[in-house]
């Protein structure tokens, strides 16, 4: 029989099995320029369902080496539902009309710090397994820096999104589905964060710990909540309308020339008022 970890890493397969093909499907709809949130998902996937087989195989068979390879795996998951977030924010923005949308340097930006928490949550997430005491407290220093990083991510990821919330009206409409995917996820990625904090700031917790901790808590607040993003995620490729990347663009310099020419007639309609 299957202990509750590993019932829960089952799950995971399971769960990410389904939505992987899923997720290419949604990439392939809507294209190679348009898919950047979505690709972070089907890594999201990748990484799940391996991370899963490894912890079944490690706990089994009673493999540190297993059990380690999943834990750093395990250490992405974070990164990559802000990665998939963060995406799913720059098409918003690349379809705000009148050039209301942030450029795209910002979006790459914010990238950054994500890659740099990347590596210091897989190397302190590897260096948790060594045999010296202090190279598990630096593993441990390193994946506090790297959620604290992913925190700070998230927050301006959620001041992006409300940003677009404030300006709804010039998103196109077929692509407000995504933003409202993106809001609702917002306090699912919360809570998966808050667990993330309490595991590794928490000393010596029974309750909170990724490796050895309560299993229904982490089934809750991490497991579940990863479900629904992806969920949520999901189910905005599907209804989201196929637009090229030229479709989108091309709308929005049009409606900024239409604006300009409209100015200039009402300059150009003042000065021959004026003059008459």
């Amino acid at each position: 029989m299957f202990s509750s970890r590993e019932k829960l890493a089952v799950a995971d397969v399971v769960y990410y099995a389904l939505a992987l093909p899923i997720t290419i499907w949604v990439m392939a709809r809507h294209g190679s320029g348009r898919s950047l949130g979505w690709f972070f998902l089907g890594l999201l996937a990748t990484i799940r369902i391996v991370g899963g087989i490894l912890e079944i195989v490690g706990i089994s068979q009673n493999d540190v080496g297993d059990i380690e390879a999943a834990a750093v795996l395990l250490a992405l998951g974070i990164s990559l539902l802000l990665q998939a977030m963060l995406g799913l924010l720059k098409r918003l923005h690349e379809s705000m009309t009148n050039g209301r949308g942030l450029p795209p340097k910002v979006f790459r930006l914010v990238f950054l710090p994500i890659i740099a928490a990347i590596v210091l949550a897989a190397y302190g997430s590897s260096q948790l397994f060594a045999t010296s005491s202090s190279d598990m407290s630096s593993g441990r220093k390193m994946i506090q820096a790297a959620i604290l990083i992913f925190l700070v991510v998230f927050l301006i990821e959620v001041a992006l999104a409300f940003f677009v919330l404030v300006n709804i009206r010039s998103v196109l409409p077929g692509e407000r589905r995504i933003l409202i995917a993106v809001v609702c996820s917002i306090p699912f990625i919360l809570v998966r964060l808050v667990y993330a904090l309490l595991c590794y700031f928490l000393t010596n917790s029974s309750t909170f710990n990724s490796t050895t901790g309560n299993v229904v808590v982490q089934g809750f607040m991490s497991v579940l909540e990863e479900y629904i993003v992806v969920a949520l995620y999901l189910a905005a490729g599907i209804l989201a309308p196929h637009m090229e990347q030229s479709q989108v663009q091309p709308e929005k310099h049009s409606d900024a020339a239409d604006s300009g020419r409209f100015q200039w007639r009402q300059m150009h309609h003042g000065r021959i008022t004026a003059s008459a």
